[in-house]
């Protein structure tokens, strides 16, 4: 069972082909086989975004990085560093572009693919192949507290509470 599921934004249009997310062996294979040639799109900025971009930049026709930081890898490891990386990354590489201080809002498709994105910033973005790397959440989903007799209660976000040792204290247990 896999205890994480990749976040998806709560947007129109994920349901369009050629959009992925990255949690498997299986997915990057079939991410490898989705970008030759083509213009992508990456929504986030954290290791999986850029590890793909990183990866991908030889085989496409050009690589966009959307953040909502201004900085590649900005939240985990601070503005001095993803600045630093961000430059190294630009330096080495004619078709990555990082636009920071966006997001994706829209997805626009045609003949059923996913053909540009619209940013919170108001900027279109043409792409062939979109991927979300935009986080993980807990894969709850399993869990049906309003079914009898379930033991589990999820917060108001569909997470299991827990305390700083990662304990749950279950209500009851059936016998």
């Amino acid at each position: 069972m896999n205890y994480f599921r990749p976040r998806l934004p709560p947007i129109e249009g994920t349901d369009l082909q050629n959009i992925y997310t990255l949690h498997s062996l299986a997915d990057a294979q079939k991410i490898c086989e989705a970008v030759k040639d083509k213009r992508v799109v990456i929504a986030g900025s954290s290791f999986i975004a850029m590890e793909v971009a990183s990866s991908i930049k030889d085989i496409v026709s050009s690589v966009t990085v959307i953040s909502r930081s201004r900085y590649p890898f900005q939240s985990v490891l601070g503005g001095l560093v993803g600045r630093a990386i961000l430059r190294h990354v630009m330096r080495k590489s004619k078709n990555v572009y990082f636009r920071g201080v966006d997001e994706v809002r829209a997805i626009l498709g045609e003949k059923g693919a996913v053909a540009k994105v619209l940013t919170l910033r108001k900027k279109i973005y043409l792409c062939d192949v979109l991927l979300f790397a935009v986080g993980a959440i807990p894969n709850t989903g399993f869990i049906a507290p309003e079914q009898r007799g379930s033991p589990f209660l999820l917060n108001t976000h569909g997470y299991i509470p827990v305390d700083e040792v990662y304990s749950y204290t279950c209500t009851f247990i059936p016998i």
